[in-house]
């Protein structure tokens, strides 16, 4: 298996972080470190396709954290650790929201369609076993007719933080999904997660002025 490197929006949360709480020098010292644990943890990771698989950034973006979590000797907040998630995973989504917007229906029909593509690809990987523990999907198994819904089934980001003793960041890593969604005027619907012991996790994606989104019991959210 090829190496994976630590994904661009982590590495850069990351740094912006230790430069803020470290002098320069302690900060190179306490990169190092990550940099180190990462290294031992993405061979740890059962492969999953690497940069061919779409979701391929959520995983190693995740080791990128924890191995943070480690150098920082576990004394990372929950508020702090989905902060970072955030920006690890926000990408262009902020830029992206300028100009394209989630109530777009034909925009909700291109993100659907990317969706069934993944969803080909990834059954072919699962079928033959070279995706090992990659998340499985389900295209709309609720039948939802506002927005997009997928059910993601298995989560690897999961099976790693639970055999390592990370389930504790979970919740955080989960829940940071909604702001990266939020710019681009989309709102995540989701009651069920791995994480929090259902066998898999809703992404139905609705856009900020739906009514789907109106009704959607915000209490509930994970």
């Amino acid at each position: 298996m090829a190496t994976i490197t630590m994904p661009r929006g982590a590495k850069r949360a990351i740094k912006k972080r230790l430069n803020l709480m470290y002098d320069k020098d302690q900060a190179f010292i306490m990169w190092n470190k990550v940099v180190q644990i990462y290294n031992k943890f993405e061979q740890e990771q059962p492969d999953i396709g690497g940069k061919d698989n779409f979701l391929w950034d959520k995983v190693y973006g995740s080791l990128a954290l924890f191995a943070y979590y480690e150098a920082s000797e576990r004394s990372i907040t929950e508020n702090e650790m989905k902060s970072l998630s955030v920006e690890a995973m926000m990408g262009n989504n902020r830029i992206l929201g300028k100009i394209l917007n989630f109530n777009w229906k034909w925009l909700q029909k291109i993100y659907g369609a990317m969706y069934i593509s993944i969803k080909k690809q990834t059954d072919r990987h699962i079928a033959d076993g070279s995706w090992h523990n990659t998340w499985k999907i389900e295209i709309n198994p609720e039948g939802r007719k506002e927005g997009v819904n997928v059910h993601l089934i298995g989560c690897p980001v999961y099976d790693f933080a639970k055999a390592h003793g990370y389930e504790s960041l979970m919740p955080a890593l989960c829940s940071s999904d909604h702001d990266v969604f939020e710019p681009l005027h989309c709102r995540l619907i989701r009651y069920h997660t791995v994480a929090n012991g259902d066998d898999f996790c809703d992404f139905w994606q609705v856009g900020d002025k739906s009514d789907a989104w109106k009704a959607a019991d915000k209490d509930k959210l994970l």
